[in-house]
């Protein structure tokens, strides 16, 4: 059963993308184990670094932007 079929995603997009993820991530963990580390080496929450971007949490949606883009009526931009 694929991961998106457990999670019941509804657009076929998101499935392709959760499905793509989770091999890419179960192939570099059993390549690890394979290679005798630990499964999770490598992996930004368990290299000693901090996971997040700023210290303390995430950025906020403000720090985030990086290029402002005014949508016509028309829907184009």
């Amino acid at each position: 059963m694929l991961p998106s079929e457990i999670l019941q995603l509804e657009t076929a997009w998101g499935a392709w993308q959760l499905n793509e993820l989770t091999l890419i991530i179960g192939r570099r963990a059993e390549k690890n184990v394979n290679d005798g580390k630990d499964a999770l080496d490598g992996f930004p929450a368990n290299n000693g670094k901090s996971p997040f971007p700023v210290k303390g949490g995430y950025l906020s949606a403000r720090q985030r932007v990086r290029k402002k883009v005014r949508i016509k009526a028309n829907g184009i931009w």
